[in-house]
């Protein structure tokens, strides 16, 4: 019974362990978490002791925690528990949002207590009017412990802020600038231009801790979750083995830190619904794995039509608060329609339009050449982390191949990206120039040109100096 319940362990062990270690964050907490909200019972305890000794001397510390558990329990697994929980190191900024979730575990398995207790009465054949006065106490019990009970602002001087950054570590790059640790990061591109190869192959590389050629990894080796809503084993097979005749040789031999899953479909419960099963279900792999580097792909096959923003924010909002709660840092790869491949790649391409791109970090695509079907080229359209280094005047080139057993992206070099576009028809050329021409008899910059005409700036720039000679 106890399995089935909602819980959150981890996060339990992590309130009792930043509170060892930040002792002054106990009032931001004891207001609205309660020993009896605690799941495992060494944790009920240990927050009762640290509760009891807070109270009796206005302040607490392992040795005073430790000397209170005593008290009542000698048992030496305890106590090392109980150590063994402050020396996590864990950070302070993350506290409220664990104690909430606590309560929010705690209030779930509420529901089902009083659920179940309504039931047997009625299944007893109970007093109707018992039964209703036991629903309304209930639910009136239920709403309390509901009312919000933080501040909806967190409010601190510079100052502090900057301690609590001070506290943070530096994000490493995962995959050069495209994507750093914490982040959630959207790669997308059209069907057919490699956008799952690149994503396997980042995957491939962080669980071996081992860099692509022309890309930096500054991550230490690690677990990857790959949700893989896209490819069947089979369709992977293909591409990470050699082949002999209609035969696969030599599969590609996978580091164990890389893991993979598949929806079965058939495994959804009655009556769910499919992106909060899905949460749901995420949350508790994060949570048993103790995995921080997410990779799904793809959005689509997760929302279905996400030609609206609408169809696609709601669950971008809910990834966001998964990225926050655990440290994650999150690959979502994602479709763009079909587009005019004369333009330049840009945030409007992403399918849901670029509202979506405002509930990411990071965001980059892959674009083709239309001289090679083999070429591709990488450009960053957002970023928090860094500068915007592999912008249209600097995007980097790749050759898209089957190198023995791997399908991959190998790195050329770099180039702009108007080289690697579809050649514009004289006509719509003309009204560009003119375009051009008149932005810059205005006075207006290059680079104020570029962005509003969608180009880059070493396309404005000759053209100017063209006009010039």
């Amino acid at each position: 019974m106890d399995q089935k319940l909602p819980q959150a362990v981890e996060i339990e062990e992590k309130v009792i362990g930043t509170l060892l270690f930040y002792p002054d964050l106990i009032k931001k907490v004891n207001g609205s978490l309660t020993p009896g909200m605690f799941f495992k019972p060494e944790l009920k305890f240990f927050y009762e002791c640290i509760l009891n000794v807070n109270k009796e001397r206005g302040v607490f510390s392992l040795e005073t925690v430790t000397d209170e558990f005593r008290k009542k329990n000698d048992s030496l697994e305890g106590i090392g528990y109980l150590t063994e929980l402050y020396g996590l190191g864990y950070t302070d900024q993350m506290i409220e949002t664990h104690a909430e979730m606590v309560r929010e575990k705690y209030i779930l398995r509420e529901c089902i207590n009083y659920g179940t207790l309504i039931k047997e009465l009625a299944s007893n054949g109970g007093d109707l009017k018992d039964i209703s006065e036991k629903i309304k106490t209930d639910l009136l019990t239920l709403s309390e412990l509901t009312s919000p009970k933080g501040k909806f602002f967190n409010i601190k001087n510079m100052n502090d802020w900057m301690k609590i950054a001070d506290q943070q570590p530096i994000p490493n790059m995962l995959f050069s600038e495209f994507w750093h640790e914490f982040e959630l990061c959207i790669l997308f591109s059209y069907t057919g231009y490699g956008k799952s190869t690149l994503a396997m192959q980042i995957a491939i590389s962080i669980s071996e801790g081992l860099g692509i050629t022309g890309f930096r990894l500054e991550a230490k080796q690690q677990k990857v979750f790959y949700f893989d809503f896209e490819l069947s084993s089979k369709q992977l097979q293909g591409r990470y083995s050699a082949r002999d005749g209609k035969n696969y040789t030599d599969t590609y031999q996978f580091n164990p830190n890389f893991i993979r899953s598949e929806i079965d479909i058939l495994n959804l419960p009655s009556g769910a619904k499919f992106e909060d099963y899905l949460i749901q279900q995420l949350e508790e792999e994060i949570i048993n794995s103790d995995v921080k580097i997410i990779i799904i792909d793809n959005l689509t096959c997760v929302k279905g039509d996400v030609e609206s923003a609408k169809d696609a924010i709601p669950f971008m909002r809910r990834l966001n608060i998964l990225k926050r709660t655990y440290g994650l840092s999150v690959l979502v790869l994602a479709h763009t329609p079909k587009r005019n491949e004369s333009h330049p790649l840009s945030l409007n391409d992403l399918s849901g339009s670029s509202a979506l791109s405002k509930f990411c970090d990071s965001c980059f695509a892959i674009g083709k050449s239309p001289k090679d079907p083999n070429i591709r080229y990488l450009i960053q359209l957002k970023e928090k982390e860094t500068e915007c280094i592999y912008n249209r005047d600097n995007v980097i080139i790749c050759q898209l191949e089957q190198v023995n057993n791997m399908r991959m992206f190998s790195f050329m070099g770099f180039g702009v990206e108007t080289d690697y576009l579809k050649s514009i028809p004289e006509e719509e050329k003309k009204i560009m120039e003119s375009n051009i021409l008149e932005l810059h008899r205005e006075g207006k910059s290059l680079r104020i040109i570029a962005k509003e005409l969608g180009l880059s700036h070493m396309t404005i720039k000759r053209y100017i100096n063209k006009k010039d000679e």
